[in-house]
């Protein structure tokens, strides 16, 4: 309850590229946003001029299992796995985090 109240609001925002190996996956960018308070994650694509992919959510905010988890003791990504260079994995996919856009703190 703590971590909530202190944490509330509290957003650290990522740029991220995917790791693909399909040629029209590989200039691909998206927004990791990850809340402090709850632990979770949203992976979202911004629009792209001429890109040809429709862009939006890859992933509505939930906690995302690391790969190689259990399900019955699961390991769960925390702010030390989004050091700049790291990969993550989320549903098969993988994104290579590029950059801190932002620590900030959202208005309801």
């Amino acid at each position: 309850v703590m971590k909530m109240l202190e944490n509330d609001l509290k957003i650290l925002r990522y740029a991220a590229v995917m790791e693909s190996p399909n040629p029209e996956d590989k200039n691909r960018k998206f927004i990791i946003s990850y809340s402090l308070a709850k632990d979770e994650m949203q992976i979202y694509e911004p629009h792209q001029r001429n890109a040809g992919i429709i862009e939006g959510k890859f992933l509505e905010y939930s906690q995302v299992r690391k790969p190689g988890s259990s399900v019955d003791n699961p390991e769960y990504y925390t702010p030390a796995d989004f050091a700049i260079g790291a990969t993550i994995e989320v549903f098969s996919r993988k994104f290579k985090i590029a950059d801190l856009r932002s620590v900030r703190t959202e208005v309801p």
